[in-house]
């Protein structure tokens, strides 16, 4: 995913505005490193130092967007949850994990 998509699924999925520079920071490698900058930053030790810098719900976040880089969790899963809450199924605030 790129981090436009990142923030769009934290939003959706998870109830919360995006940190944009959380996205950022995790991505910093994957101009360089592509598929392969999931090597980097993409683990419990970023959860660990997203929650001192951003607080302790940062960690719903840094762990949905490793999920997604992974892809457990996709575009198609975010649009069919955006697609309920569009019907009214659920609320927008009602995160998946949150």
């Amino acid at each position: 995913m790129k981090n436009k998509e990142h923030c769009n699924a934290t939003k959706i999925l998870l109830g919360m505005k995006p940190n944009k520079a959380i996205h950022a920071f995790m991505d910093a490698y994957s101009a360089t490193m592509g598929w392969g900058h999931r090597t980097k930053r993409h683990d419990y030790k970023m959860i660990e130092a997203m929650c001192l810098l951003y607080g302790k719900d940062a960690k719903f976040e840094v762990g949905l967007h490793i999920a997604c880089d992974l892809g457990v969790v996709t575009n198609k899963d975010v649009k069919i949850w955006q697609g309920l809450i569009d019907v009214g199924l659920i609320g927008k605030s009602e995160g998946v994990l949150v």
